[in-house]
């Protein structure tokens, strides 16, 4: 029987894998009814993302190495979107490196290119340099996940703030899964400390190491959860052996129940260098938790009370976490999850507003 969806192809640059930029269209596709999400990447990093994506019936393309064999991986970008007839490319990025893959759809007939900005900065500044033009020309509707990311990737150029949304109802505070997790991670009765992201430069794990070290000089009895996998992660944990941390910190790896994980966690952490609009941290206050962000992090992403942004001096982190009240978890979680919802961060509400959006682009790039 033929799919009534409306198909649309999701461009991932980067692999596809539990982070952000990868979540985002999957989390979205899981509640638009009349849309048909299929994905393309040039790397599965993680096996059960796209399993998810099959789950709901859709398509995953792997493509060659986009920025290795860019001829090979045009080809096949374009070859994919003629002979499927997708009208509308969403390709979700951070910088004018996103030209190739505009300039691949726009081949394969694509009438609708739709180029979303998913961060604030990138790794290949001269490269975002030089295409620019060629982006500039390529895209026919921007969108962002916030506007310190629009303003990056399209200057003064129009774009959409698409909000990255959360299903709030995921973080309800439980108890029972508390004591649940808390005893898997033999937490005890520790102070428990968390951060959820991938391990790369970026995110700035090192300095949680360094916070940790000296946090345990006030707070003898608290424990780091490093929630997460990535190509840092052997650096880290050779660091919290050296330091002789290991009793203090516990790294899960990539998790699929995170919702869950959060229940144990008293605090979390976000050192990142730079960020464009971090779910993780709607996800933090929409479960209650008070949250300490580096102070390059969108100011954006604070709606609940409990967000504090700071400088990268250990000092100030140690300071501001000895001084958090005790909180109210299951009030502070109803309080967060009606303040994302009211911020406009619900994910129902945002994703039948962007399926409405496709529908309405596709519509009319037939007329």
């Amino acid at each position: 029987m033929d799919d009534p969806r409306t198909p649309v192809l999701e461009l991932l640059t980067v692999p596809m894998r539990m982070d952000g930029l990868s979540l985002f269209p999957l989390r979205f596709a899981a509640r638009m009814p009349r849309i048909r999400a299929d994905f393309l990447t040039y790397s599965i990093g993680e096996p059960s993302v796209q399993s998810q994506v099959e789950s709901m019936s859709g398509r995953v393309y792997v493509a060659p190495n986009r920025l290795r064999h860019p001829v090979r991986y045009i080809r096949f970008v374009a070859q994919t979107v003629r002979k499927n007839g997708y009208s509308l490319v969403h390709a979700h990025g951070n910088s004018c490196t996103l030209a190739i893959d505009l300039l691949a759809a726009k081949l394969g007939g694509a009438r609708v290119r739709i180029a979303h900005a998913h961060n604030s900065s990138c790794k290949f500044t001269l490269l975002h340099r030089l295409l620019r033009p060629m982006f500039d020309h390529l895209y026919t509707h921007a969108m962002a996940c916030g506007d310190e990311a629009g303003r990056w990737l399209f200057g003064s150029r129009p774009y959409t703030v698409v909000h990255n949304a959360v299903d709030t109802a995921q973080f309800a505070f439980s108890p029972e899964k508390r004591r649940e997790v808390r005893a898997e991670l033999n937490l005890k009765d520790s102070w428990t400390l968390g951060c959820v992201a991938a391990f790369n430069p970026v995110k700035n794990q090192s300095f949680l190491i360094d916070v940790l070290a000296l946090l345990l000089k006030r707070r003898p009895d608290c424990v780091l959860v490093l929630i997460g996998d990535g190509e840092m992660r052997p650096e880290i944990e050779a660091r919290v052996h050296a330091l002789g941390l290991d009793a203090h910190v516990r790294f899960t790896g990539t998790r699929t129940d995170v919702p869950r994980l959060l229940q144990a966690m008293d605090v979390m952490l976000l050192p990142s260098l730079y960020e464009g609009f971090p779910t993780v941290a709607l996800e933090w206050q929409a479960a209650g938790l008070p949250a300490l962000l580096s102070d390059s992090v969108t100011r954006d992403c604070a709606v609940a009370q409990g967000v504090q942004f700071l400088p990268l001096e250990t000092d100030r982190w140690v300071d501001a976490l000895c001084s958090l009240p005790e909180a109210d978890r299951p009030q502070a979680a109803q309080n967060g999850a009606t303040s994302v919802a009211r911020a406009g961060y619900d994910l129902a509400s945002a994703a039948e507003k962007l399926q409405e959006t496709y529908l309405h682009l596709i519509d009319a790039s037939r007329r």
